[in-house]
């Protein structure tokens, strides 16, 4: 199977993405960042099936603890692979391709949110670089802008200076 990562989703794949993401209006919402150099989504395909996508959101986060730490690091949103492309390296091939496109415009570091509870994506992140840093209580999965935080999640950062655990 060859996964080919496009660095930039196109309007014309908000239905496709919509129906992997499960919240149009999300989806709907990060096309807009995108337009307005907010953010960036990158999207996995197989052929010409979209397989999985991450979101790196260049805008302020909304929480109150990650916006006053962390105001100007990008965060990776949305990690989310197709069930029957899972453990087949499209995450990481993911990650890889975000992490590449922050490197080339200068940023230093990069932030995630996870569940505390979803362990097979805090062992994916670790295994990637990503360190925990704190647990705070942020946005569920589907809430909207302006909903009050309502998951615990580890905040996990990873230096964009280092490459497979070395520093060059």
């Amino acid at each position: 199977m060859a996964i080919v990562v496009v660095a930039r989703a196109r309007r014309r794949q908000i239905d496709v993405l919509s129906r992997l993401d499960g919240d149009r209006a999300q989806v709907v919402q990060r096309f807009e960042r995108q337009r307005r150099r907010g953010g960036m989504l990158f999207l996995a395909k197989d052929g010409e099936a979209v397989v999985g996508q991450l979101y790196v959101r260049l805008d302020r986060p909304e929480e109150p603890e990650l916006a006053r730490f962390w105001p100007h690091t990008p965060f990776l949103e949305r990690a989310l692979v197709a069930e029957r492309h899972r453990s087949r390296g499209v995450g990481t091939e993911l990650f890889a391709a975000a992490e590449r496109w922050l490197r080339k415009r200068g940023h230093r570091s990069v932030a995630l949110a996870v569940g505390t509870e979803n362990k097979d994506a805090r062992r994916l992140y670790e295994r990637l670089g990503y360190r925990d840093w704190a647990v705070v209580l942020c946005r569920a999965r589907g809430a909207h802008p302006g909903t009050p935080p309502a998951e615990v999640c580890m905040v996990m950062t990873k230096s964009l200076l280092e490459r497979g655990g070395r520093t060059g």
